[in-house]
């Protein structure tokens, strides 16, 4: 482990969800963004935070934590709200800062019922994605952003959700490769990988029905009601947690410059 990865460790709590949302809600009252309670599962306050800015033409919406092993993305999202706080006061944008709190807690993939809920952002019974569906009402967003991470991984790499003519990530990359290097392999679950980038935008629906088992992923269930480009950014899980976090935050930032 390296000096820098045991310094931010030694002062931090991976899976501290009552940490992750205090510093939440602090921020919330910096800024003036609205905190929007979707549920209540397991003892846990799923919540998410919306801006109402003054850009016209949409907004933007990014998430994390869906997955409860994945804890780079929660922290590294909220270290970048943290340092653009100025810009968050004025921006037409909505939050979630953690989807699963007790996967979080419990260094899970799953949720409490052992459920995959980024395959499960159709449904219709569950409080959660009821609400999530109210809060996003028929809101048209430039920018979604979901930040995942994967154990196979050997690098970074994104999924793009976009008309063919549109590649933003390569422009990012080229920012955070220094951090982490680019996906190595040469597909993903059975999809071609160039320069860590999987892009796509045809047949989803079919690919959810037939590949997915009828089960929605976030980003595309938001790509096909609410976006023209939804990314889902991933770093390597077994890479150094420090490394992790500043390459997610990197990756936003770079999105957001762009």
């Amino acid at each position: 482990m390296k000096a820098t990865d045991q310094q931010w460790l030694h002062h931090h709590s991976c899976h501290d969800y009552d940490l992750l949302t205090a510093r939440w809600k602090h921020l919330a009252q910096k800024t003036g963004l609205e905190i929007v309670v979707l549920a209540n599962q397991s003892g846990y306050e799923i919540f998410a935070l919306r801006g109402v800015g003054k850009v016209q033409g949409g907004g933007l919406y990014l998430s994390a934590g869906v997955h409860g092993d994945e804890p780079a993305t929660v922290w590294a999202l909220l270290q970048w709200a943290e340092a653009n706080q100025e810009r968050l006061a004025g921006e037409s944008i909505i939050i979630l800062p953690c989807v699963n709190p007790w996967g979080l807690v419990n260094n899970l993939r799953w949720d409490e019922q052992g459920r995959d809920l980024n395959r499960m952002f159709q449904n219709e019974s569950l409080p959660f994605f009821l609400s999530w569906r109210k809060l996003l009402g028929k809101q048209q967003f430039l920018l979604t952003l979901n930040l995942h991470e994967d154990y196979d991984a050997q690098g970074i790499y994104v999924y793009e959700l976009a008309p063919p003519d549109v590649n933003v990530s390569d422009q990012v990359f080229t920012r955070i490769e220094s951090i982490i290097p680019r996906e190595s392999r040469e597909e993903v679950e059975g999809r071609p990988v160039r320069a860590g980038m999987v892009h796509r935008s045809k047949d989803l629906r079919r690919v959810v029905e037939e590949e997915l088992e009828g089960g929605y992923p976030e980003a595309i269930y938001l790509y096909l009601n609410h976006t023209r480009l939804a990314l889902t950014f991933e770093t390597p899980s077994e890479f150094a947690f420090h490394e992790r976090v500043q390459a997610q935050v990197g990756f936003i930032e770079g999105v957001m410059t762009i």
